[in-house]
């Protein structure tokens, strides 16, 4: 799902993350996508981003509830993605 394939273009890792936690209610076992989802979210205060509609930014911090959706500095100004719904993180930058 995050790669990009012939008949699509990769989606974000956050995004399929979400959508694994939504789609996986009544199928998988809560207790274990929910350590999936915090061990590949591990990410530390730093780490740089870019968004969906590509600013660059760090997270300065993760939410233990909502690991997919942290706080992201961007040209100084601090971006809660828990309350921006319409910005997800498009890709990690190394």
């Amino acid at each position: 799902m995050t790669l990009n394939r012939a008949y699509r273009r990769a989606a974000s890792p956050y995004l399929v993350l979400e959508q694994i936690k939504t789609e996986s209610f009544g199928k998988l076992d809560p207790s274990v996508v929910q350590t999936f989802v915090d061990k590949v979210t591990q990410f530390h205060n730093g780490t740089r981003v870019m968004l969906s509609n590509d600013q660059i930014g760090e997270i300065v911090f993760s939410d233990r509830n909502h690991p997919t959706r942290p706080m992201v500095s961007v040209q100084g100004k601090i971006i809660n993605l828990v309350q921006e719904t319409s910005l997800y993180i498009e890709e990690v930058l190394i």
